[in-house]
């Protein structure tokens, strides 16, 4: 968790940078500097689903007979789990902007008991598929859910010169 302000503040200083790479300029804002910007922290997210889906897709890509196969893998787990320490500051702070604090011990339980299921019922589903299926699957799963925060970027948070290109 410690590398996530970095990594926010890189994306920023890439959204910052203007639209001459088609990128997203951030509006000027009279923000303070202890508060966070929502389209940087939602990029960020995308940015972890995006790559976590390529580290999850590396033991289906590899073949089992490579001697450096192990290794690799292992490589693409750890790097995996830096995404995850990347993700989950920002997934706090996705968490304040849609969910009221008055009931959201309520509704992470609720959350909390979903994911337990669908884990549960991943693991018992290793019975029966192959791994190589399994990591595919998930690596599908991260590019949705990539696309999926992507969709949750307001309008408002693009500048309305970027606006007015894509319109036209």
């Amino acid at each position: 968790g410690f590398l996530e302000p970095i990594a926010r503040k890189t994306v920023n200083s890439f959204l910052s940078l203007g639209s001459g790479w088609g990128f997203a300029k951030l509006k000027k804002s009279n923000k303070e500097d202890g508060e966070v910007d929502p389209l940087s922290v939602h990029l960020l997210c995308a940015l972890c689903y995006l790559s976590s889906s390529i580290l999850l897709l590396t033991p289906c890509i590899l073949h089992e007979d490579n001697k450096y196969s192990f290794s690799i893998c292992f490589a693409a787990f750890l790097l995996y789990e830096l995404m995850i320490g990347l993700y989950m500051p920002c997934e706090g702070v996705v968490r304040s902007i849609y969910m009221p604090n008055e009931s959201i011990c309520s509704l992470m339980t609720m959350l909390r008991v979903i994911v337990n299921v669908a884990v549960a019922g991943g693991v018992i589903s290793t019975n029966f598929i192959p791994f190589s299926w399994a990591f595919g699957v998930l690596s599908i799963m991260m590019v949705t859910s990539a696309c999926f925060q992507l969709s949750m970027i307001l309008r408002s948070d693009l500048s309305t010169e970027e606006l007015d290109k894509k319109t036209k």
